[in-house]
């Protein structure tokens, strides 16, 4: 694809794989379900940061003022 070497020049961690709904992951972070695999690009990082710390799941609202909205991130239960 055009520009994905490029992209990957600045990417340290690359967390592969689709979100599988009947796969939730619950001890590492970063990733949404337990099939996704880890990829480490450069040294930065390594795999502590797959379990280092509490696992978080929150979301990230926002309001715009023409009336749209932005959410990143997953809730740890979703209520209907």
């Amino acid at each position: 694809m055009p520009g994905s070497v490029q992209l990957l020049q600045y990417t340290d961690v690359l967390v592969d794989g689709p979100y599988e709904a009947n796969l939730p992951e619950h001890s590492r972070r970063w990733a949404g379900s337990t099939n996704q695999q880890f990829h480490y690009l450069t040294a930065r990082y390594d795999d502590r940061i797959e379990i280092d710390g509490e696992v978080e799941r929150v979301l990230e609202v926002r309001l715009r003022t023409d009336g749209s909205m932005f959410i990143n991130g997953w809730p740890e239960k979703v209520l209907r």
